[in-house]
């Protein structure tokens, strides 16, 4: 889909533009734009592979899921926290409520010193959408899950290689991943509810990027955000300290102990794959090398996380 087709499949739909699609950066899975007309819109087409790293295949189904995302979670809007709203949706293409150049949440906890109230809410939100009851059959997203078993989960034994850490304390990662694409779960999951989805303009907040919406283990939104947090805290914002402990306390679920085991694996298997696998670019740890303090603390976080099952602030 080029920006001139994607100006001809607007408007045959009925949608009045009114300038050039202007491409959107911060995603990795897809191709984004924004269209200026009557309203602006943000236009997300899903090519059959990962937008910024076209060797892996993806399937374009995504989009399908993250449209029936984006119809169920309208009933999880709370405290100023919610997904944006779909105004079309053909195949592999997309059409959303223009939201503006918000920040993301990474950018936002650069610029305040408390982010205790921001995190609460996302927590709440989360617990919501845990909570909605819907036909699991409607987020069988199991390619997409695949895809990540087969990039991040199955790979964390050569992560831990290439930390100097022993292979098979990568293992746990390894079963994880067969898991999440096996088991029908327990919850409807965001998939990606890490700092990029996040976007900020307080007191509004935006939760985006739905593809990998799955009914499935909760672990992983819980051990993916508090990945995130845990590595912006460690190299470039204190507030994320406040973010994460309110996070904390405004998750209201009360999974079996089983989540949050699972939970700290997935959060070693994020550390790991933003240090030394494929995410590694953009992270904050990209510019890092083995040598820096920064990095030795990580590298504990993710021996200490597959080893003991859990999980704690850096220091």
């Amino acid at each position: 889909m080029t920006p001139d087709g994607v100006v001809g499949w607007l408007r045959e739909r009925g949608f009045v533009v009114e300038g050039p699609p202007r491409p959107l950066s911060g995603g990795f899975m897809n191709h984004v734009w924004r269209v200026q007309g009557k309203p602006s819109v943000v236009v997300k087409y899903a090519p059959p592979w990962v937008a910024s790293q076209p060797e892996i295949a993806l399937s374009q189904d995504r989009a399908l899921f993250e449209a029936r995302a984006l119809a169920a979670v309208a009933a999880c809007a709370h405290a100023h926290v919610r997904a944006p709203r779909l105004l079309h949706a053909d195949g592999p293409l997309l059409v959303m409520e223009d939201l503006g150049d918000l920040p993301d949440l990474r950018r936002w906890l650069r610029s305040v010193q408390d982010g205790r109230d921001l995190g609460r809410r996302l927590g709440e939100f989360l617990s919501r959408v845990h909570g909605l009851e819907v036909d699991p059959t409607r987020f069988d997203n199991a390619d997409v899950q695949r895809t990540r078993e087969t990039v991040q989960y199955r790979q964390v034994p050569e992560f831990c290689a290439r930390l100097g850490l022993p292979r098979d304390l990568g293992q746990p990662a390894v079963e994880l991943g067969r898991r999440l694409v096996q088991d029908p779960g327990a919850a409807l999951i965001m998939g990606d509810f890490w700092p990029a989805s996040i976007l900020v303009a307080e007191p509004e907040v935006r939760v985006i990027d739905w593809e990998f919406v799955h009914h499935g283990n909760p672990a992983q939104d819980l051990g993916h955000l508090l990945a995130h947090l845990w590595m912006i805290g460690l190299q470039e914002a204190p507030s994320a300290r406040s973010c994460w402990d309110g996070f904390r306390e405004g998750y209201s679920h009360h999974w079996h102990d089983g989540v949050w085991r699972d939970a700290a694996i997935h959060f070693a298997s994020e550390l790991a794959a933003r240090m030394v696998g494929p995410f590694s670019t953009g992270s904050p740890f990209h510019e890092v090398g083995p040598q820096e303090r920064q990095f030795g603390i990580a590298v504990h976080a993710v021996a200490d996380s597959l080893g003991q099952f859990a999980f704690r602030w850096p220091g």
